[in-house]
């Protein structure tokens, strides 16, 4: 093994175990603020236009993005345990991704059934 390879896997184990680290605590701070607007979400229905299959779709949506947090916090640390670092990185955007998502198919449910 090059010198200089383990060089730059030490600094790649350096910067996934800091960005896990950040991740982490910033996805705890944002989970429940996010379970809480799940929780409220079946509230929806009382709205005379949200029909039953557009609201339970809603109320998925809602619920995916704490899943995603819990479960990306999981692999974060379990992929930088087995040394993958680049799925560290992959894990630690993973809530971005589907908040996105989320947002995206609620605005376009909003703009054509709503």
């Amino acid at each position: 093994m090059d010198p200089s390879e383990g060089g730059k896997r030490e600094r790649s184990q350096r910067l996934a175990g800091y960005l896990g680290v950040i991740c982490s605590f910033l996805y705890l701070a944002l989970f429940f603020p996010s379970f809480y607007v799940a929780i409220l979400a079946p509230n929806l229905f009382e709205n005379a236009h949200m029909t039953a299959s557009i609201g339970i779709i809603v109320v998925f949506l809602s619920v995916s993005v704490p899943l995603s947090i819990v479960v990306s916090i999981g692999l974060i640390w379990f992929m930088y345990f087995r040394g993958a670092y680049k799925n560290v990185y992959f894990f630690c955007l993973f809530p971005l991704i589907v908040a996105t998502i989320v947002v995206v198919c609620v605005s376009l449910l909003q703009h054509l059934f709503l």
